[in-house]
């Protein structure tokens, strides 16, 4: 029995400001709402509420007698669980009556309905999913009402089987009357059957409860029942086993065409006839809420311009058929009427079985218009094309035709669905596109801060060069000369000379220490140092011995040879010098194991300095053929020095041996050179 609910006020308030004299209620929630909360409700969508006016909708007094009894007992605490402290029992804020819809209600309605924030959720690992549906069936046995809600809310499944019984059937055995409307709204099946092939309804008839099986097949014939209450504002009677109520409305400026289109509801597949019967169900109860809404007068709350005049989207179901759903809002009255009434006839007809007339068969090729899948706000509606073609085939039996129709809309269906798959992936390419341009243009950026740096790296190689080349040309201009030691006695310039180089060996050359630690070929290169050093010295003492005991020694000796051969002696001191430089320099890489040293540098001007020994001697010694293959030889023994020093890696032991050449020659020079002016002399 259907009432319409004027006569108790209740003394309750509201589930989300707390607002006194609720007038709307949620099912799926069982929760009373205020006026100003079934505002965001509405835009909820009825995927997450399920609203109606307890004061202008269409109540069965179960129904209503559930709702209220849940409420009471604390069917909120469900959805706001994790606001109350469990040990002082304060609640946390949540908004009031006076706060504003927007944002604050909207927020929190949001949070609590929509993201379950503070939902009540089976602590871990405690509970599987079989131990609630078990759990379930042990509240419906029980009757316990609160306990069936709160197990449901948990995730419990109505369909749950036990013992060959679901929780309807035990409801039905029992005659639970309140365990059947709540298993309703938590969405059983009314035609399932038990281990003993009876539906719920035939069980509680079996049982005597009379009553609750004619309210059972009632729920069972929900969906039609409603459209008839839509359509002509009664219900059918299912006690005498009417369960159908169609109205016949006939619209004489209905073309035939369209008549032709309205009869192909019966090619639909059971399952995308299931999904139009689905989403036109929402829109039925998407009108009539508006309707409840206008007559309540609840134009005051001044938010009426921000409800959807379409149903919301769901983010459950796709693009394409959130687009379809929102798309029967354009509906006129009339036309919609229409759609619900053929809609009507065809689960009539599903229901009884009956086959579809002949004449009404058709192969039908379906091609949608490009304009059905635009926005929500297109100006023309989107329509199924059909394009005949020929009726062969005619003789074929119902259950061929009815196979070949199936199979022919999934492919409808799944071209709906590729087709916005693929204008999902042109998306895709198109924001790959961009990020390929952005990543082309910061590589481009790259390279030319590389060629950059590149060339300000060869410009600050080129004045680095150009910097050393001036230091060493100041280096050899810097070089003494003929005029820097004037002509003075022979024996106080030799003695100065002598000085000299007594300072310059000690100072180019420091103590070179030895480690137990060096490995053998360090020791080795570091004694061939040693030795070369103790050759050098020798060939300077000998210059010097040979210099003063032979020739300088002698004061007539002085005067006739001149600033000869005395220049030659000090030349061959400083290229002494330099080698020296040399090896000290490489002393401390054998150390260290390094490589990295001066040696062309040093050997720059080793060169300069045999450079200046040949430019002292006179021609007429150069011509003797002795005195012009030591200097040949000593140019050869510098060349080799500048190879080596030049090569990468330094070998520092063959360095140290191609100076031990030039040093070699150069005093083989100078003994030569000593002689023949000692020749000279005599003659």
């Amino acid at each position: 029995m259907d009432t319409t609910n004027n006569s108790e006020d209740y003394t309750l308030t509201c589930a989300d400001c707390g607002a006194s004299d609720p007038g709307w209620a949620s099912l799926n929630h069982c929760v009373l709402i205020c006026s100003e909360c079934c505002f965001v409700h509405r835009n909820l969508g009825r995927h997450i509420s399920q609203i109606r006016s307890l004061t202008g909708g269409i109540w069965h007094t179960n129904q209503l007698k559930l709702i209220n009894y849940l409420y009471k007992n604390g069917s909120n605490n469900i959805w706001e669980h994790s606001l109350i402290d469990s040990h002082s029992g304060r609640v946390k804020k949540k908004p009031v009556s006076n706060d504003p819809i927007i944002p604050k209600k909207e927020a929190f309605i949001n949070d609590k309905y929509v993201r379950l924030l503070y939902a009540i959720r089976p602590a871990k690992d405690e509970f599987t999913v079989d131990d609630l549906d078990r759990c379930g069936v042990i509240g419906n046995a029980s009757d316990l009402i609160i306990l069936s809600d709160r197990l449901l809310a948990l995730g419990a499944s109505p369909d749950f089987v036990d013992q060959g019984n679901t929780p309807l059937h035990i409801a039905a055995k029992n005659g639970q009357d309140l365990q059947v409307e709540l298993l309703w709204i938590y969405g059983a099946d009314f035609s399932c059957k038990n281990s003993c092939g009876q539906t719920p309804a035939e069980v509680a008839k079996k049982e005597g409860h009379l009553e609750l099986s004619e309210r059972i097949i009632e729920l069972s014939f929900e969906v039609s029942d409603h459209f008839s209450l839509f359509l002509c504002g009664r219900k059918p009677s299912h006690k005498d086993n009417q369960h159908f109520l169609i109205p016949d409305l006939v619209d004489p400026f209905i073309s035939e065409r369209m008549h032709n289109l309205r009869k192909q509801v019966h090619l639909i597949s059971d399952l995308l006839f299931e999904r139009l019967v689905q989403d036109v169900y929402d829109e039925v109860d998407r009108r009539e809420i508006e309707l409840q809404w206008s007559a309540l007068n609840n134009s005051q709350i001044r938010m009426h311009k921000h409800v959807a005049i379409f149903l919301p989207p769901n983010p459950q179901l796709s693009a394409t058929r959130n687009q379809m759903r929102q798309k029967l809002a354009k509906f006129s009255s009339s036309d919609f009427f229409y759609l619900v009434i053929d809609l009507l006839k065809e689960i009539r007809r599903r229901y009884f079985g009956i086959q579809i007339p002949v004449e009404d068969v058709k192969n039908n090729e379906f091609c949608l218009d490009d304009e059905q899948l635009d926005g929500v706000y297109s100006d023309n509606r989107g329509k199924l094309c059909l394009s005949e073609s020929s009726n062969e085939n005619r003789s074929q039996n119902h259950k061929t035709l009815h196979s070949e129709q199936e199979q022919h809309f999934y492919s409808l269906d799944n071209y709906l669905e590729l087709k916005e798959k693929l204008r999902d992936t042109n998306e895709k390419l198109e924001r790959m596109e961009m990020s390929n341009s952005e990543i082309l243009g910061t590589l481009k950026q790259m390279q030319r801060a590389l060629e950059r740096l590149e060339y300000d790296q060869t410009n600050i190689r080129q004045e680095m060069n150009e910097k050393l080349l001036k230091q060493y040309n100041q280096y050899r201009s810097a070089s003494p000369s003929q005029d820097t030691y004037p002509s003075t006695k022979i024996s106080g310039r030799h003695s100065s000379t002598n000085n000299t180089t007594n300072n310059l060996i000690p100072a180019a050359i420091p103590s070179i220490p030895l480690h137990s630690a060096h490995s053998s070929s360090s020791m080795k290169i570091q004694n061939n140092l040693l030795g070369h050093e103790e050759r050098l010295n020798s060939f300077a003492g000998s210059s010097k011995i040979d210099g003063g005991t032979n020739s300088f020694n002698n004061n007539e000796k002085k005067h006739s040879l001149g600033i000869f051969p005395d220049n030659l002696i000090l030349e061959t001191e400083l290229l002494t010098s330099a080698i020296k430089a040399l090896l000290a320099d490489l002393q401390p890489n054998i150390e260290i194991n390094s490589r990295e040293t001066n040696a062309m540098y040093h050997a720059d001007t080793i060169n300069h300095h045999i450079i200046r020994i040949l430019n002292v001697i006179p021609d007429s010694y150069i011509r003797i053929e002795s005195i012009q293959q030591c200097a040949f030889k000593m140019e050869a023994a510098m060349k080799q020095l500048s190879k080596k020093c030049i090569s990468r890696p330094l070998n520092i032991d063959e360095a140290c041996q191609a100076a031990y050449d030039v040093a070699k020659a150069a005093k083989e020079l100078l003994v030569i050179v000593h002689k023949q002016a000692e020749k000279n002399v005599e003659i």
